[in-house]
């Protein structure tokens, strides 16, 4: 049968936010980074902030 199955993470959830945090003890990412968010250390969005930094390099060949 050909059908997707979605695995949920270790938070349970299906879904992982792409969210990082780096703090001086540990870097955490995913469901982690919203239970202990730090605004100051924290990257949300970062699949879209990559997608960005990948066209303008290949804009310019870079």
């Amino acid at each position: 049968n050909s059908h997707i199955e979605i695995i949920a993470n270790n938070s349970g959830n299906r879904k992982t936010p792409s969210c990082d945090t780096f703090t001086s003890d540990e870097q955490l990412v995913g469901n982690e980074t919203i239970d202990k968010i730090y605004p100051k250390n924290t990257i949300i969005s970062l699949k879209r902030m990559m997608d960005r930094i990948f066209i303008i390099l290949k804009k310019y060949q870079l």
